[in-house]
């Protein structure tokens, strides 16, 4: 016996498998963040990457790029700047600063800047170079440098690359954010909050 598939039936099996498919993957409706500063430091407007264009690192002047990848494969939100540009202030952030992220419904959050980290780029300009960890030495693959980095759950990273021997592209330094928890408002016997 011989089974013909119509156009129709061809259709619903498609749009099951897309609907299938989709109560698989997360959905990101968090707010997108339009700002990030550093008091005394700096103030950036924050611009989103095109859909199609993971790559893609804003070249206007002081503005830094929300890296989309970092919440959809990992863990945490991330932030990219050119180190010509805005990302040439980041080398100059220490341990212990406190990072605003300001998102486009009015709220923001604080982040503590909890770890620096630096690696050598094998092949400068490739996005899948190996890298070296300038710490301790030890080789890491782009995934793994990714997952070390944007796998941290919560964190905020901020993303450039090093200069070194007129190679713009050297390396990468990461400076990792740890989530600054608001503390929770005394609460009246009633039950309502005291006002800040």
């Amino acid at each position: 016996m011989r089974f013909s598939i119509t156009k129709g039936a061809r259709l619903k099996t498609a749009l099951f498998s897309i609907a299938l498919l989709a109560a698989f993957i997360p959905a990101y409706t968090e707010a997108l963040v339009t700002n990030v500063s550093i008091p005394r430091l700096f103030s950036y407007a924050v611009v989103q990457q095109p859909r199609d264009d993971a790559g893609f690192v804003s070249l206007k002047g002081e503005r830094v790029t929300e890296f989309a990848q970092a919440l959809v494969y990992g863990r945490s939100r991330g932030l990219l700047a050119d180190n010509k540009l805005a990302g040439s202030i980041f080398p100059v952030i220490g341990l212990g600063d406190r990072i605003t992220i300001e998102y486009d419904d009015g709220t923001s959050e604080e982040y503590n800047v909890v770890r620096l980290r630096h690696f050598q780029a094998l092949t400068p300009t490739s996005p899948y170079s190996n890298f070296i960890d300038l710490a301790d030495g030890e080789f890491y693959t782009a995934a793994q440098v990714f997952h070390a980095t944007y796998g941290i759950e919560g964190a905020l990273i901020l993303q450039t690359c090093i200069v070194k021997d007129n190679e713009w592209a050297w390396g990468r330094l990461f400076v990792i954010g740890k989530l600054i928890e608001p503390e929770p408002r005394p609460v009246y016997p009633d039950g309502r909050r005291v006002p800040r």
